[in-house]
């Protein structure tokens, strides 16, 4: 009895160690690249649609309510910078969460949690509710959502990923143009609260998305297994783990006797005998053998550490990556989610700050669909191509702040929006293409969580600043950000490709 309830133990521990790894596909996984993968991109798109219909025209929809409940401009951009927080913030779960549940899962509580925090927020008629609805249970719901099908597309795709994101984002930025017209619409006919009810039920679609989000391996075709024929004609199949270890074991050592194709590696008489077994009647000694747990003999916060994979800090490269991240989305998402109130100091009325959002807006979506297209025989990293772009914007919010006329204004926001296109479909790009899919869940998530510390630190004293010193001096801070973010990354650039001559020269020698 005691041997039998070992038994039932240990294969009850097996199957829980499964369901905690649904992010890995194994070592032989295929993306799709194509078919279904197509009806996901969609879907992704219109689930991102969703949630940027209502962060983009966050300033329009709640100013008049924010005025007439009194709060401050430090109280405004605490929410602002709190809500990007704690959209950020949730990308610590990513790890843990992504290995117990699939995606699609993951996508229908996040959609769930943003319907639930944007619908309380019409009852909230002071600080500390607005905060705890809009800036903790929506932003939850948003940041959950979004990393669930960030990453279904990422399974879905491996060579045709940049065009992937680019399609999905320009679905997305179509909120830019279609949503500010009519956001200013329902507000005269309904006002704040009948204008955020009437968004709280068109964010329920994320679900309706989300049930696209079928599991990848129903569309993945499965690589050639590999077979071995020995000298008794006995066929090693993949799915017995003692012949794939020995017919792999073999071949390392003996690599020239094998004749390998597509399908099958033949083993002549010549090669040494191997351990081999029918896979029918495979003796429990020839199973794949249980991975020794090491929790017993780590500390609790080595426990910790492992858990949510911070050990990937450890990767000096990756960690210069997300603080240059961390710098520019910081900078980039205060910007975007103040505009409408810069263009209000700069003493522009609801329509005018519609049309240049709109203006922004188709700037921005025709260059999220032309970038692939344009980048394909460019043969630089991602991380360029998002540099580049970054430091464009720059230029941009600064001649924001420098311009007085209403119409330099208008240009500056379009030359915006061309650059910010191109940033947006390489910024989900630079992670997972330094870090493998199987660690990408956690390393994304990761890099929100330190936008998220950030911008919780910092963003009240953005608004702070703005109180003391207005927007003008506001821009120059975020674009300092921005720049010290490229200051980085170019002199690590520069370290290492100084490294890479030194190597060549010394192994000329």
């Amino acid at each position: 009895m005691t041997d039998n309830k070992k038994k039932v133990n240990d294969t009850e521990g097996k199957q829980k160690e499964r369901r905690r790894n649904k992010a890995d596909f194994g070592p032989n996984f295929l993306a799709p690249d194509g078919g279904y993968a197509w009806v996901v991109c969609v879907a992704v798109g219109l689930s991102n649609f969703c949630i940027f219909s209502i962060i983009q025209q966050f300033g329009l929809i709640f100013k008049e309510k924010f005025q007439t409940i009194g709060l401050t401009s430090s109280q405004i951009t605490t929410i602002v910078n709190t809500t990007l927080a704690t959209s950020s913030c949730s990308g610590f779960l990513n790890g843990p969460l992504f290995r117990r549940f699939s995606y699609r899962q993951v996508a229908i509580f996040g959609g769930f949690l943003s319907f639930i925090g944007l619908f309380c927020t019409i009852f909230c008629n002071s600080f500390v509710p607005f905060l705890i609805s809009n800036s903790i249970v929506f932003a939850l719901g948003n940041g959950i959502s979004m990393s669930a099908s960030t990453f279904t597309l990422y399974t879905y795709f491996k060579q045709k990923r940049r065009r992937a994101s680019s399609l999905a984002w320009t679905i997305t930025g179509l909120a830019q143009i279609v949503c500010p017209f009519i956001v200013t619409a329902l507000l005269e006919i309904y006002g704040p609260n009948g204008t955020t009810l009437i968004f709280s039920g068109f964010i329920l679609h994320m679900q309706v998305f989300a049930l696209l989000y079928q599991p990848v391996k129903w569309h993945t075709k499965s690589p050639p297994p590999l077979l071995a024929i020995g000298p008794e004609n006995i066929v090693v199949d993949e799915k017995c783990y003692n012949c794939l270890n020995n017919a792999q074991n073999q071949k390392s050592k003996f690599a020239s006797q094998y004749l390998d194709n597509k399908t099958t590696r033949l083993l002549t008489n010549s090669t040494p005998n191997l351990s081999y077994c029918t896979c029918e009647k495979t003796p429990k000694s020839l199973e794949e053998p249980q991975t020794v747990s090491d929790s017993k003999k780590l500390t609790r916060l080595e426990k910790t550490v492992k858990f949510f994979d911070l050990d990937l800090f450890k990767d000096f490269k990756f960690s210069l990556i997300v603080m240059g991240l961390t710098l520019i989305n910081f900078a980039d998402s205060n910007f975007a989610v103040l505009t409408p109130f810069i263009l209000a100091d700069f003493k522009f009325d609801n329509f005018g700050i519609a049309r240049i959002l709109v203006a922004q807006g188709i700037s921005d979506l025709i260059f999220r669909f032309l970038t692939p297209f344009l980048t394909a025989n460019i043969k630089l990293s991602n991380r360029f191509f998002y540099s580049v772009s970054a430091f464009l914007m720059i230029v941009g919010r600064t001649a924001v702040a420098l311009s007085f006329n209403n119409t330099l204004i208008l240009v500056a926001y379009v030359f915006i929006g061309m650059f910010k296109g191109i940033r947006t479909v390489f910024f989900p790009l630079i992670i997972p293409s330094y870090v493998d899919l199987k660690r990408l869940p956690a390393a994304t998530g990761l890099s929100y969580l330190c936008n998220g510390i950030f911008s919780l630190i910092c963003g009240p004293f953005l608004g702070k600043l703005r109180d003391f010193a207005g927007y003008r001096v506001t821009i120059h801070l975020i674009n300092s950000l921005g720049l010290l973010a490229l200051g980085i990354w170019l002199i690590e650039e520069l370290l290492n490709s100084r490294r890479r001559k030194k190597a060549i020269t010394e192994g000329g020698k």
